[in-house]
């Protein structure tokens, strides 16, 4: 799942709250999430007031 806040960091540290790693840049706006779904991440977000700018998911080639 692609996941765009302006408060990214924010966003790692709940998501990594829930004992899922997330790797995030200080700099970057743009969060790569595996294992979670969209439903748990909108509900994280809510939770914590975070502004979500984009919630995609990612698909994966058959190559991948």
């Amino acid at each position: 799942m692609l996941v765009r806040s302006p408060e990214a960091g924010r966003l790692a540290d709940a998501i990594r709250a829930d004992g899922v790693e997330c790797p995030h840049r200080s700099d970057a706006e743009l969060l790569e999430l595996t294992g979670l779904d969209a439903r748990v991440i909108g509900r994280r977000t809510a939770g914590a007031g975070i502004v979500l700018y984009e919630l995609t998911p990612k698909a994966v080639s058959m190559e991948q």
